[in-house]
C-alpha cells in the first residue's frame, strides 16, 4: 500500500510539472468581458486588421490581449491570432478587431496582439464586407500586396568557426627600435547559447600568429567565457555582441613565453542560409596583459601586453 501511494504521488507530481511546462511555453491571454454571449464556432470569427473600418453598431463583447509570458516559445503571428479568435468565439464574439500588433524585438521574441472582441449581426457583417470590397475596387492600389517581413527566431545554440587577418594595435618595441609590421592571422572558435530575452552566454578560443617583418614571430592563445546579446533583425539577418574575459598565453619563436589575462570584445553579423547554417563576419578586439620580465623598464601608464583587432569570417552552425 505504501508503494502504491508513493507511485501515485510521483505520478501526480509529474503531471503537475508537465502541465506547468506546457502552459509556461504558450502565450498569456488577458481578457476583460463586458457583454458575455453564448459561445460561437471559431470559424465564424472575422479578423479586422489595424486601420480597417468596423461598424459603430457592433457590440463590444470585451477586450483581449495575447502577450508574451516571458517563457513563451510558440508565439508566431498565425498562432497568436488563432488564440485571439478562439478566445473571441468562447465569449460569444464573431469578430476580432486587432488594434495593435507588436512585432518581435529585443524586448520580446514573440508576436503580441491587443484588440476588441465584437459581435455583429449577419446584416452588419455583410455590409462591412460589401463596403470593404467597394473601397478596394475604387482604390488605385487595388491588387497591391502588403509585404510582411517575418523574423526568424533566435537559434538556441550557435557554433562559429572563423578565420581572418589581424593587426597588433599597441606599440611594439624591439632592441632595434619601434616595430611597424605587425600583421597576423586569427583563427577563432566560438560557442553561444541564447536564452531568455536574447541574452546568453558563450565560450571562445582564439589562436593568433603575428609576424614582425623578419623579426621573431609571436603566437598567442586565448580561452574564456563570454556574455552574449543576440538579435534577429529580419528573416535572414542576425547580429550578436560578445564580451569576455579569460586566460591568454604568448610565445616567441626561439624566445620567451608567458601567460596572463585577456579581455575580448566582438561584434558579429550573419546571413542565414538555412535552418542550421549561416555565413558571418566578426569584428574582434583583444587586450592581452602579461607580467613584465625582470629588469624590464616600463614608462608611467605603460603595461606589458598586446592589443589587437581582427576581422574574421566563416561558417555558423545552428542547433
Amino acid at each position: 500500500m505504501k508503494t502504491m501511494k508513493k507511485t501515485t504521488k510521483h505520478f501526480m507530481g509529474l503531471m503537475c510539472l508537465t502541465g506547468f511546462m506546457l502552459t509556461s511555453c504558450t502565450p498569456r491571454i488577458v481578457t476583460h468581458i463586458y457583454n458575455e454571449r453564448a459561445p460561437l464556432p471559431v470559424d465564424s470569427v472575422h479578423i479586422f486588421l489595424p486601420g480597417e473600418r468596423v461598424p459603430s453598431t457592433a457590440v463590444v463583447v470585451g477586450d483581449v490581449a495575447v502577450k508574451d509570458r516571458g517563457t513563451t516559445t510558440k508565439c508566431n503571428y498565425d498562432y497568436v491570432v488563432q488564440l485571439g479568435k478562439e478566445t473571441t468565439a468562447k465569449h460569444g464574439g464573431n469578430a476580432l478587431q486587432i488594434a495593435e500588433h507588436r512585432l518581435p524585438s529585443y524586448k520580446s521574441t514573440c508576436h503580441q496582439i491587443f484588440g476588441n472582441m465584437l459581435y455583429m449581426t449577419p446584416e452588419e457583417m455583410y455590409s462591412t464586407m460589401t463596403d470593404t470590397l467597394s473601397f478596394l475596387a475604387s482604390d488605385d492600389t487595388f491588387g497591391a500586396q502588403v509585404v510582411y517581413t517575418e523574423r526568424r527566431p533566435n537559434p538556441k545554440n550557435v557554433i562559429k568557426l572563423s578565420v581572418g587577418p589581424s593587426r597588433i594595435t599597441s606599440k611594439v618595441y624591439s632592441p632595434y627600435g619601434k616595430v611597424h609590421k605587425k600583421m597576423g592571422l586569427d583563427v577563432m572558435l566560438n560557442y553561444e547559447h541564447i536564452g531568455y530575452r536574447n541574452f546568453g552566454f558563450g565560450f571562445t578560443t582564439a589562436f593568433n600568429r603575428t609576424t614582425y617583418g623578419g623579426m621573431s614571430d609571436q603566437t598567442f592563445f586565448y580561452v574564456g567565457p563570454d556574455f552574449v546579446i543576440s538579435h534577429v533583425t529580419t528573416k535572414n539577418w542576425r547580429w550578436d555582441v560578445g564580451i569576455g574575459m579569460g586566460y591568454t598565453t604568448y610565445s616567441e619563436t626561439g624566445g620567451g613565453s608567458g601567460g596572463g589575462f585577456g579581455a575580448l570584445t566582438r561584434l558579429g553579423v550573419e546571413y542565414v542560409l538555412g535552418n542550421h547554417f549561416a555565413l558571418g563576419v566578426d569584428w574582434n578586439m583583444m587586450r592581452r596583459t602579461f607580467s613584465a620580465p625582470k629588469d624590464f623598464h616600463l614608462e608611467k601608464n605603460e603595461r606589458y601586453g598586446f592589443d589587437s583587432m581582427s576581422l574574421t569570417a566563416g561558417m555558423r552552425f545552428y542547433f
